[in-house]
């Protein structure tokens, strides 16, 4: 086996949203849990019962944990997801207070969203509805005022070009193509392209430090995704602004987890969190890079706000096994 490239360079943007968040808060614990059986009760099409559930879910108190951006995001979604589920279910009261909590106190924004959702059309008549539609309009102004717009068109640039030339590979490995001229030349592209997005995310770095999601939104993880692809020293080095940021909320536990993964490995020690994957040079096939504690990995990583490792990697057709693992580790040395 070798380590030239690890999978989670290549990852897109959006395969590593897909990932389910979970915390180290007992109370995020019981909410993302009732979350996860209020959704499947959606799914299935039983709807009282889900917005039942979804309800429950306000009484859970997690205003004593750190919300980072991706649990407010969440959080949302499931407010949103209430509502569909309380109309769906033919109670119109029940509906618009669940709106009237989305978005007086959620503060949702997505205006568009509630006017074209063909479940929400009854609602429309409700006296209340207007009302509410202008108040998230007017939350999304306001959102928008807060924000650094110069800075959110910056990472929107460097995110586009942090993902234009892995998109071109990723098809290309698809394609069986890895080992032509074209391939090798998109590789380069893409390294030219990560020097020049470094300088850029250091930069912004060094003058804010870790931007807040009140000023770029979702847009941490363009600063989180290049990072990844930065030298050594350049992760080292900010690596403790990534943590300060995590511990305030600013950013998501899961991209320091990353990162430290990443730097352990790069400094050949085995990693912490399992996030990382190599290709074995024989076969091509993806495996899991050294994990210094096969057995308490997913008590770890859920303290980081990662799913077990058996999810994880199963979206690469590896099967986890601890035990196996640490075998693998003997027997190459590491």
């Amino acid at each position: 086996m070798f380590r030239i490239q690890t999978v989670a360079s290549f990852c897109l943007i959006l395969f590593f949203c897909s990932f389910s968040f979970r915390s180290v808060s007992q109370n995020w614990q019981d909410y993302r849990q009732k979350s996860i059986q209020a959704y499947k009760q959606y799914k299935s099409k039983d709807y009282c019962s889900a917005a039942k559930t979804y309800s429950s879910l306000v009484r859970i108190n997690i205003n004593n944990t750190v919300i980072s951006y991706f649990k407010k995001f969440q959080i949302k979604e499931d407010g949103y997801i209430r509502v569909l589920s309380w109309a769906r279910c033919g109670n119109q009261d029940s509906a618009i207070t669940a709106l009237h909590y989305l978005v007086n106190k959620l503060l949702y924004d997505e205006s568009s969203k509630l006017i074209k959702d063909s479940s929400l059309k009854y609602l429309q008549n409700n006296f209340q509805w207007k009302k509410l539609v202008e108040q998230s309009v007017l939350n999304h102004k306001n959102r928008i005022a807060k924000m650094d717009l110069g800075l959110v068109s910056s990472l929107d640039s460097i995110a586009n070009d942090d993902q234009k030339y892995r998109i071109m590979i990723q098809k290309m490995q698809q394609n069986s193509q890895m080992n032509t001229p074209e391939f090798k030349e998109i590789l380069l592209k893409m390294e030219r392209t990560d020097s020049a997005n470094v300088k850029k995310v250091i930069a912004i770095l060094n003058k804010y430090g870790w931007p807040n999601s009140d000023i770029i939104g979702d847009r941490s993880q363009t600063l989180f995704l290049v990072l990844q692809h930065a030298p050594l020293m350049v992760q080292v080095k900010y690596l403790p602004v990534l943590k300060s940021s995590v511990d305030k909320g600013e950013a998501d536990a899961q991209y320091l987890a990353y990162l430290i993964d990443r730097t352990n490995l790069m400094k050949n020690k085995k990693q912490i969190y399992g996030t990382q994957l190599g290709f074995d040079q024989a076969t091509g096939l993806p495996f899991i890079e050294p994990i210094e504690d096969p057995d308490r990995v997913d008590i770890l990583r859920e303290e980081v706000d990662l799913p077990p490792i058996s999810e994880y990697v199963k979206n690469f057709n590896i099967i986890w096994d601890p035990s196996a693992h640490k075998k693998q580790i003997m027997k190459s040395k590491f």
